[in-house]
């Protein structure tokens, strides 16, 4: 929490024992991109390729959107990296675990043998099932902030200026409206970001630490997940579905150098170097929430609604990645590292065979999300295949709002691809879909 963040509260979550969890979001130039873990990881192919069938509309898949991939980064290993996947020119300049750490090949050795996931090189080019170094968006020991990174030549910008509404005159976007009462009007596009008031399907990711530079992606079983599904009230789920396929990353480990979310979660754990922690995320949540106006004063905060592990899916999921996590830490390499768990009070530690009750009742106390919420202005249902609006002429949204599905990363990668699509969109040349 600081005072460079929307420092955001969710109402009391359901499946949370009612806690109100700590949301966040970039309010200084660049956005989040200013302040985020500049954790630069692009997602699957399966997950692209599900937005384009979704939308009806090949130019979202991922050999659709892998153009604007290569175009926003500058690949930090331009002899190896595949120049197919990988740009080597863009503004963004990526990193591969630079850093180097006593416990790293420990973690690794770990995580390989618990896991049973086979190391890879590069989970950037569509296929990130594995363990692979973490890519990062650090150049030079900096973060890389995209007003920065981009540029902001011939732009003119207006700081501490809150919108207070879109002007709409007969149908079409003419401008905004600030709080203090001024207008910016336009000769072309209103060009918004999370404009929408209301979710039609917003989804948000859930982190929950475990025991404690690499990562690792890896699918639940088929079979525990796809009785979930149905247990949520889904009919005629066979293997084909989009959830159960196997080259989609659901479970993202990673361990951290730091007791992240400790402060957030109640628990008294210095910062002093002697606590890792072992994140494990649900990268592909089916639990749907909503965004609201509180009231008609956009200086009230949002009513944010993620409706947390709502869905039995989603609890398959967590399960799975906690125990895989415990069951790295448990071989002789993870004993080298691991004291002790440190736990809640009235909680005892969790094993990798700990009951799903077990599980769960932790992930209900102590979980937090890692943020990337996304799907409120979703492609299809509030905006079409060329970001606009439906019923409002001139105005388009251009952020991660409107993702239709989940993807399997982080999603900076996914959000500038976007950007970069919408600036080819917005000058005319000739990207939009014709009709």
């Amino acid at each position: 929490m600081s005072e460079f963040e929307y420092n955001y509260r969710t109402v009391p979550q359901a499946h949370y024992d009612n806690r109100q969890v700590y949301n966040a979001g970039g309010k200084l130039l660049s956005g989040s991109s200013s302040v985020n873990y500049a954790m630069w990881t692009r997602g699957g192919k399966a997950d692209y390729d599900l937005w384009a069938t979704i939308v009806d509309d090949p130019r979202w898949s991922y050999e659709g959107l892998l153009p604007y991939f290569r175009r926003t980064e500058t690949h930090h290993d331009p002899e190896g990296g595949d120049p197919r996947q990988h740009g080597f020119q863009g503004p963004i300049h990526t990193t591969a675990s630079e850093r180097t750490y006593p416990l790293q090949k420990l973690l690794h050795t770990a995580f390989t043998k618990g896991t049973g996931l086979s190391a890879i090189t590069d989970a950037n080019d569509g296929a990130p099932i594995g363990i692979a170094p973490y890519i990062e968006n650090w150049y030079q020991g900096k973060r890389q902030p995209a007003g920065k990174a981009y540029g902001l030549q011939g732009v003119n910008i207006l700081t501490n200026a809150r919108v207070r509404r879109i002007v709409i005159e007969d149908g079409i976007a003419k401008g905004a409206e600030l709080v203090d009462g001024r207008k910016i009007m336009t000769y072309r596009e209103v060009i918004g970001q999370l404009i929408s008031c209301r979710s039609m399907g917003f989804y948000h990711r859930l982190f929950l630490p475990s025991e404690s530079l690499d990562r690792g992606e890896k699918a639940p079983p088929r079979e525990a997940l796809k009785a979930a599904m149905v247990s949520n009230g889904l009919s005629d789920i066979t293997d084909f579905h989009p959830h159960l396929q196997s080259t989609r990353g659901h479970i993202e480990i990673l361990p951290i150098y730091a007791p992240t979310e400790a402060p957030l979660t109640d628990l008294n754990i210095p910062f002093d170097g002697t606590c890792i922690t072992s994140g494990v995320l649900n990268l592909l949540p089916t639990s749907r929430g909503s965004v609201r106006l509180a009231s008609a004063n956009p200086d009230d905060d949002p009513l944010i609604n993620p409706n947390y592990y709502a869905t039995e899916a989603d609890r398959v999921v967590i399960r799975e990645g906690m125990r895989l996590a415990m069951r790295a830490f448990e071989t002789p390499e993870g004993q080298e590292i691991v004291d002790h768990e440190v736990v809640l009070n009235g909680f005892s530690p969790l094993t990798s065979t700990s009951t799903d009750e077990e599980i769960d009742a932790r992930v209900r106390r102590s979980a937090a999300t890692w943020f990337h919420p996304a799907g409120s202005a979703a492609m299809g249902k509030v905006v079409d295949c060329d970001l606009r609006v439906f019923g409002v002429k001139g105005l388009r949204v251009v952020d991660a709002s409107v993702f239709p599905c989940p993807i399997g990363a982080h999603y900076q990668v996914a959000t500038y691809a976007v950007a970069e699509r919408a600036a080819e969109m917005i000058v005319g040349m000739g990207n939009e879909k014709k009709v």
